[in-house]
């Protein structure tokens, strides 16, 4: 700790101040949090100060909300660490996830600001609407992320038991699009930077021994209690019902696979959020309320590189229902396909060659059980009332597996639904073929 930390610390005058910041966890998190604060002029005997813990994110890691107050400023800000659950800091591999967060706020988006610098020098929008970073550090040890609480600058996150609009769908489509065209750039543009980012983002979830004993056991689970509701209300031969047995077969294996950048894939293969789901957007309103004017993406715990459809199914599928999805998949895929054209346009590179829009319909077949695995086990636990609310008892991973479990047993009409409209889209496009996976 830096010695006016420890000044700070001692001072009987600050009683109060250390009285308060002893709710986050000790080291790199609190004096990360204290260096924040000075720089900002907040620390000091006449700054309030009010630290409540989030309910969110309670898997992987734990969230603090902090505002301090003094006559003159406010700051906001949300304080990200790991979970302070020892049990899922040892069992969960969420380290691994604060290594990709930090990556992508120390290393990506000063590569893609830079870079916009230098071929766009007149440009003024950000490469990607993220909330400002005011310090991120990973060590494997003591994690944080410290972020603007964007809530105070009038965004606000949906409900996430209600589909998505229009508006803020195409808002997220381009956004993504405008996300996937910064990583094309970089990669063709200054590969060696490309290189650098690659080296310093982990898989976190499929890969071994992790896979293994705790993301297959989730993923099979979830797959296995869906065809045990899906039998209650399927005939016996209905082709839905044999499709979706025989990918539970296979699918797991093949999810483990498509994890990996596969080299064959190029020159599409895009750094992704790899966590699109409708939590992880927040949106902000015009004055009329009726549609958003902007947009900021949230989590890159799950970024990584590989192909762009694992981005796009994931949100065309665990985000919307099937009315919406039916009537404007085309127009979404144009809304991504289109900003990322215009993206690649000012750095002057030709998009139609680097990812033209008749390839995406092939890489959403190609990577389709990746993402409907995914999908389908966000929107169980979505559309969950008591998502988050389940207690483990016990000091072992079966316990942390059987906790999620239980969401997946207690399925609401609404949530099976949506799960089957799902799985009844992939059979009929054909996403479901295991003789045709990869």
């Amino acid at each position: 700790m830096s010695t006016w930390c420890k000044r700070l610390l001692s001072c009987n005058k600050m009683d109060q101040t250390k009285s308060m910041f002893s709710e986050l966890p000790a080291g790199r998190p609190r004096e990360m949090l204290f260096s924040v604060l000075h720089q900002e002029n907040l620390i000091a005997v006449n700054v309030n100060y009010k630290i409540n813990k989030s309910t969110a994110s309670r898997w992987f890691s734990s969230l603090y909300t902090i505002e301090a107050s003094s006559p003159t400023k406010n700051l906001n800000l949300y304080l990200k660490c790991l979970p302070e659950d020892g049990l899922k800091k040892e069992l969960l591999p969420c380290t691994l996830f604060f290594q990709n967060e930090v990556t992508f706020y120390n290393i990506v988006l000063p590569a893609y600001k830079e870079l916009l610098g230098i071929k766009c020098p007149q440009g003024s929008i950000l490469p990607i609407s993220a909330p400002q970073c005011s310090a991120a550090e990973w060590n494997g040890k003591d994690d944080v992320v410290i972020l603007k609480d964007m809530s105070i600058s009038g965004f606000m996150i949906l409900d996430r038991h209600t589909p998505m609009k229009l508006p803020e769908m195409c808002l997220v489509m381009k956004e993504i699009g405008r996300m996937h065209g910064y990583s094309l750039a970089t990669k063709i543009l200054w590969p060696e930077k490309m290189k650098e980012i690659k080296d310093n983002l982990v898989e976190p979830d499929f890969i071994n021994p992790q896979f293994e004993i705790f993301v297959r056991p989730v993923f099979y689970n979830n797959l296995e209690d869906i065809y045990t509701v899906m039998k209650k209300y399927y005939e016996e031969e209905s082709i839905y019902l044999k499709k979706f047995h025989q990918f539970i077969t296979k699918s797991t294996d093949i999810l483990l696979k498509l994890a990996k950048p596969d080299p064959t894939n190029e020159p599409y293969n895009v750094l992704i959020h790899g966590d699109l789901w409708i939590n992880n957007f927040l949106f902000h309103y015009g004055e009329d309320k009726s549609e958003p004017d902007d947009i900021c993406l949230l989590d890159f715990q799950h970024v990584r590189y590989n192909s762009p459809a694992i981005d796009l199914g994931r949100f065309l599928y665990a985000t919307m229902d099937k009315t919406t999805r039916d009537k404007h998949r085309d127009y979404l895929l144009r809304c991504y396909h289109d900003n990322l054209c215009e993206t690649l346009d000012q750095f002057g590179l030709c998009q139609e060659h680097l990812l033209p829009f008749s390839v995406l319909e092939n890489q959403l077949h190609k990577y389709s059980t990746f993402f409907i695995i995914i999908s389908l086990l966000n929107i169980v636990h979505s559309l969950d009332d008591s998502e988050g609310e389940e207690k483990y008892i016990g000091d072992k991973l079966e316990n942390i597996i059987q906790s999620v479990r239980k969401t997946q047993l207690r399925m609401n009409a609404v949530c099976r639904q949506r799960v089957f409209d799902v799985i009844e889209d992939f059979v009929e496009r054909g996403y479901m073929d295991m003789s045709d996976s990869n």
